[in-house]
Parts: C-alpha cells; sequence; structure tokens
C-alpha cells in the first residue's frame, strides 16, 4: 500500500504515480485523514509497521504525538522525513561506498531562512514565508546534484537563476554540502532492485508533501 494524504492542490509529480490519493486541508482534517489511512493499512495488525513521510523532523514528532492521541497509541509506525527515510533505505549501499551522509533537510530549510533574514535579494517581500524557505531549500537540493560547472551557467542565466545561486552558495557555507543526491540516490536504487531492506517499512504514507526536489520524487516514485 501506497498512500498521500496531502493539501487541496496536488503537486504535480503526483499526476504521474500511482498512488491512493486523499485531499485534505491542513490541521484537523489532514490529521484525521492521516489516522484512517494508518487504520487501514494496519489492517488488524496493530504491531505493523506502517511508515508515514512527513516534510519535516520536527513535523514527524508533533503529527506522531496527534495521531496517536487519535489511535489511542501507535505500535510499529514510524513517522520519518523523506530524508530520513532515505537514509535507512541506502545505509548498507553508503557503508559499502564510504559516503557520508549530508545534513537534514530541516537545517537546509533553517540556513535559507538565516541567510533569507539578513540578506534577503530578490526575494525579500516573500522572505519570511516558511513556504519560500522550502522552496529554495528544495533548488538548493537540486543544484546540488548539479555538477559544479554547469551551476556556474546557472548564475549567468538571469534573475531568479542567479538568486538562486547565490543563495545556494551562501546556504551551503553556512551548513555545510548538502550532499543528499548519492543518499536519493542509493535508496531508490535499492528499492527498484528489490534490495533494499522494507521488512520494517511497511505500508508507506506521506503526509502533507510540499515541493519536492528531483531525488525525493525519485525515491517516492520507487515505493510507489
Amino acid at each position: 500500500m501506497f498512500a498521500l494524504v496531502g493539501t487541496v492542490t496536488p503537486p504535480e509529480y503526483v499526476r504521474d504515480m500511482a498512488v491512493g490519493t486523499t485531499w485534505v486541508g491542513y490541521g484537523e482534517p489532514a490529521l484525521d485523514a492521516l489516522a484512517v489511512r494508518i487504520t487501514e493499512a494496519l489492517d488488524g495488525a496493530p504491531l505493523g509497521p506502517v511508515t508515514v513521510v512527513t516534510p519535516s523532523p520536527s513535523v514527524a514528532v508533533a503529527t506522531r504525538r496527534a495521531v496517536a492521541r487519535r489511535l489511542g497509541g501507535l505500535v510499529g509506525v514510524g513517522f520519518h522525513s523523506v530524508g530520513a527515510l532515505a537514509e535507512m533505505l541506502a545505509a548498507p549501499g553508503l557503508a559499502e561506498a564510504g559516503i557520508t551522509v549530508g545534513v537534514d533537510r530541516e537545517l537546509v530549510v533553517a540556513g535559507v531562512r538565516s541567510v533569507l533574514a539578513t540578506q534577503p535579494g530578490r526575494l525579500g517581500p516573500i522572505s519570511h514565508h516558511r513556504s519560500t524557505w522550502e522552496a529554495v531549500a528544495a533548488t538548493i537540493a537540486d543544484l546540488d546534484s548539479v555538477p559544479a560547472d554547469l551551476r556556474a551557467h546557472v548564475a549567468v542565466a538571469g534573475d531568479l537563476p542567479s538568486e538562486m545561486a547565490r543563495l545556494y552558495a551562501r546556504v551551503t557555507e553556512l551548513v555545510g554540502a548538502v550532499g543528499s543526491t548519492e543518499v536519493f540516490r542509493i535508496a531508490t536504487d535499492a528499492v527498484g532492485h528489490g534490495t533494499a531492506s522494507l521488512g520494517d517499512v511497511g505500508p508507506v504514507i506521506v503526509h502533507l508533501p510540499g515541493r519536492l526536489a528531483a531525488g525525493e520524487v525519485a525515491l517516492v516514485a520507487a515505493l510507489a
């Protein structure tokens, strides 16, 4: 089972995926819908496993508490950001390749917020919105997957691309290398080739996804 509990506006990448989808508003309706999806996924087996993918680690903690109150407790249901799930699935491949995991997506969002607070640049009018921070963080993740020589072309491709290149440089200087590209590639390959250990993952429910970077979309599609 693969399901998505999303906001009332569907992300583009969902159109090409064969998933069970529930469109809801934020807040209580989303949590109620998630509780229903988890109950369906457990299918009478209260020990799970079921995996819920959330937009960030902090959302994972808050969502778990809220759903546990609705269902009278949760056993065997894991709540993870998509990055944390990727690291779990890619762990054997990462160890074999000697790859060190990069910074967490939420840290990148915090880095974007910090940079925009002091150097908003062309994003000044919308620099205080979390949706802006998350969109820029996703763009930074995309740029991280591009070779350095191609990123140099982005810097001179126009006003908005050059602004994204500036933010990429400032944020990675602040928080360190994003380094998530290989993690998602290895995790996606493991799922696609049937070598990922999915026994502890179980049915996957993606809760309130926003804009996902290319590597995140590929992993979600592989799991679907």
